[in-house]
């Protein structure tokens, strides 16, 4: 199955196209190339996680980030030197493609998620995901004013554990995206995070210039993520999504634009989700403490009654 059927319409207020699909998720599916099998690199045992995404692990190269009961595999674009004016972006600002892999157990698995791709890398992407049975939900810009252009596209994929992450293995490798093992120990954090961190809350993680913050609404909701890079002085760069309901798209999103915030898109995350839950992508530049506040604005719009302290419930 290849990029699904969709309808765009442009919202005016943003300025950006909203893409939505309606498609019926595809159960199983071909096997994918052998060639894919055979670049399997051998990664085990991750404290982590449980047995049950052992196969994903393997399959993908890469040790995953346990999400309450799913399981998040990322892959940044490292090969790719990003910029935006006279900026040059890490990879972990919303240059790192991010797959989650939910379900009962490994004979039966949902994944969802967003693989960042150069625009020449497009059409190769998605005959791949056509000939792996991989659903496209969107492709979306993934940033603004970036050289080289840069895309997400969100796919969708079912069956068992390793059947799908050897179909999505498939895919990236249509990609440039380094899929050998990593297991060089992260930068420690080089910058001091104190004052991001008064206005948002504890950061989750911090290597080298950039830090990682996550806030989730309610209660076993999808987590809203912010990463900010520090360039120098007090100016940032930042980039994140928040999950909002239909309810809470226009507070959300009105809050970003007004403190600077440019959204760069919106989109849904589950196939054939008639609910009107969305995330919305954004990107910023500029002054660290104005950019944070703009954070928090946004967040307060996405049900501030319901509000789970960062970092409970993850």
């Amino acid at each position: 199955m290849g990029l699904a059927p969709h309808v765009a319409r442009r919202l005016s207020h943003a300025g950006i196209i909203l893409v939505f699909a309606a498609i019926a998720v595809v159960q199983g599916g071909p096997r994918a190339t052998r060639e894919a099998r055979a670049v399997e690199p051998d990664v085990t045992g991750s404290d982590a996680v449980d047995a049950r995404w052992a196969p994903v692990e393997r399959v993908l190269g890469r040790r995953g980030i346990a999400d309450g009961d799913a399981l998040r595999i990322e892959l940044p674009r490292s090969d790719v030197a990003v910029r935006v004016g006279t900026d040059t972006l890490s990879p972990r600002l919303a240059l790192t493609t991010s797959l989650t892999f939910t379900g009962p157990h490994a004979g039966e698995v949902l994944a969802t998620g967003e693989i960042v791709l150069r625009g020449d890398e497009a059409d190769a992407v998605l005959a791949e995901a056509r000939r792996q049975r991989v659903t496209v939900l969107a492709a979306d810009d993934a940033l603004a004013g970036e050289t080289p252009h840069m895309l997400h596209v969100v796919v969708s994929a079912r069956g068992d554990a390793e059947t799908v992450a050897t179909r999505l293995r498939a895919v990236l490798t249509a990609t440039a995206t380094p899929l050998a093992p990593d297991d060089a120990p992260s930068p420690s954090s080089t910058v001091d995070w104190t004052a991001l961190d008064a206005i948002l809350g504890a950061h989750d993680d911090a290597m080298g210039t950039t830090a990682d913050y996550s806030f989730r609404a309610r209660p076993n909701a999808d987590a809203s993520r912010a990463v900010v890079q520090q360039l120098g002085g007090a100016r940032v760069a930042a980039a994140g999504v928040v999950h909002v309901t239909a309810g809470e798209r226009e507070a959300v999103v009105r809050a970003l634009a007004a403190h600077g915030l440019h959204v760069t898109t919106l989109h849904a995350h589950l196939p054939g989700d008639a609910s009107g839950r969305v995330w919305v992508h954004w990107l910023a530049v500029g002054d660290g403490a104005t950019i944070a506040r703009g954070i928090a604005a946004a967040l307060a719009g996405n049900a501030p009654r319901a509000r789970v302290p960062n970092g409970e419930g993850r």
